[in-house]
């Protein structure tokens, strides 16, 4: 996301916009064949889906400084979950 933020808005590379959209669309998935408990996958999924809608109302021709306040709020509450999975299994 930041490297299309930081792109002039009649460059933003759209093969790289649609590789992160793909990736956002993965996460709950990704989260799937994790150690994650069901309650924990299940916020996942509402806070991927979430993202994703955030992701596809961005407008990188007049980006909205809220709107992307909101992604990263929401990539950070996400990023929560990669160590909870990642410490069990290590604790295995």
């Amino acid at each position: 996301m930041r490297t299309l933020l930081n792109q002039s808005p009649a460059s933003v590379n759209q093969e790289e916009k649609q590789q992160l959209e793909e990736i956002i669309d993965w996460i709950p998935e990704l989260a799937a064949d994790s150690e994650l408990k069901h309650k924990d996958w299940d916020e996942v999924k509402q806070l991927s889906t979430e993202l994703k809608l955030v992701f596809q109302q961005t407008d990188f021709s007049q980006i909205d400084a809220t709107l992307v306040g909101r992604y990263f709020l929401l990539v950070d509450k996400l990023k929560q979950y990669t160590g909870r999975s990642e410490t069990k299994k290590f604790q295995s």
